[in-house]
């Protein structure tokens, strides 16, 4: 079982009926959605109950959970680090961690939005009665600009991205990201029911992926809407120069490179 996490609405003494429920349908969002990623199950494994809820200046929210069954693993302590160490590298740069999905980016876009109007969101643990170090960060204005950069779309066109084909998320949408080879930096891909057991068959695999691809406002792929995916063999699986050699027979008709030139020059 895992600490309690705590949110804290923005900074001002009161806030909206309509702003605190969209607040919390959004972290609930969240933290189903990183459940379903670590846990790999569409469904999650854990449940989350409202352990703290204060009305102080501003509103003050505390959840902690539970594990769904004792026959899984309990993902609660690893839940909550993806979420304080996931908020804490996009509210520095654009930048995500492998478990959040673009439906995590989007639901933390919106709670950054809020901030616009009520202030900065605070999320931080408790510190086991002072025996451990108290983790802290905070949903932003900055996190609002690195996420729009992720996930913001520029440019649309067909194209295909090469990488790694490392897991694939069925939470409420199908989609698996690969990592680019020319960026370094993971790309989104969407698709149908209908390709599943081709994304299966490619599963752990480098792959060519094709479609339409958006990008960002620097040209860099950040998801794709998927067509098709192909197997994309390695360099090492090639063949070298030395078991190339001798496939071609009589390339030059019986003459040396010399006078298979002159010949073609002449014609």
């Amino acid at each position: 079982m895992g600490k309690i996490l705590f949110f804290r609405l923005g900074e001002r003494d009161r806030i909206s009926v309509s702003q605190l429920v969209r607040s919390l349908q959004n972290i609930l969002g969240v933290l189903e959605d990183l459940d379903a990623s670590i846990s790999n199950r569409k469904s999650g494994s854990v449940r989350w109950e409202v352990a703290v809820l204060s009305k102080n200046s501003p509103p003050l929210i505390g959840v902690e959970g539970f594990p769904i069954s004792i026959k899984r693993p309990d993902t609660t302590q690893d839940i909550q680090r993806a979420v304080l160490g996931g908020i804490g590298m996009l509210a520095k740069k654009a930048e995500r961690s492998s478990y959040y999905s673009d439906s995590v980016l989007e639901k933390l876009r919106k709670l950054a939005l809020q901030s616009k109007s009520i202030g900065p969101l605070k999320v931080y643990s408790d510190d086991n009665g002072g025996k451990e170090k108290k983790q802290e960060t905070s949903i932003n204005e900055s996190t609002l600009n690195n996420i729009e950069e992720l996930i913001g779309v520029k440019y649309k066109g067909f194209g295909s991205v090469v990488g790694s084909l490392d897991a694939i998320i069925v939470h409420k949408r199908y989609e698996f990201r690969i990592w680019d080879e020319k960026t370094g930096k993971p790309v989104t891909c969407f698709f149908s029911h209908e390709k599943l057991d081709m994304v299966k068959e490619n599963l752990k695999q480098k792959v060519l992926v094709y479609g339409e691809v958006n990008s960002n406002q620097r040209g860099e792929p950040v998801s794709i809407l998927v067509e098709g995916v192909e197997p994309r063999k390695s360099q090492n699986t090639l063949p070298t120069i030395k078991e190339m050699s001798g496939l071609v027979k009589d390339m030059y008709e019986g003459k040396t490179l010399k006078e298979y030139l002159e010949d073609i020059k002449n014609d």
